[in-house]
């Protein structure tokens, strides 16, 4: 198995674990390429999914990393 490779168990613990940070909450891992999100606890900056944890503020070019086991709230 490679490093960035999950087991079934470990996905369903991400999902598990993202529920209990928020309501409606799913891992960043949930995502495909130019889904909209916001994170959790901080509303209001619509972010978009660019494939492979990478993201980008909307509307920006410029992209930064998440791990695949964030809690996001998928819009």
């Amino acid at each position: 198995m490679g490093v960035c490779e999950m087991t079934d168990n470990d996905r369903m613990n991400a999902y598990i674990w993202a529920a209990r940070v928020a309501p409606g909450a799913v891992p960043l891992l949930a995502l495909d390429k130019g889904d909209e999100f916001v994170w959790p606890r901080i509303p209001g900056q619509t972010k978009v999914y660019r494939g492979r944890g990478w993201y980008s503020i909307k509307g920006e070019r410029m992209a930064a990393r998440a791990s695949t086991k964030t809690a996001i709230i998928k819009l």
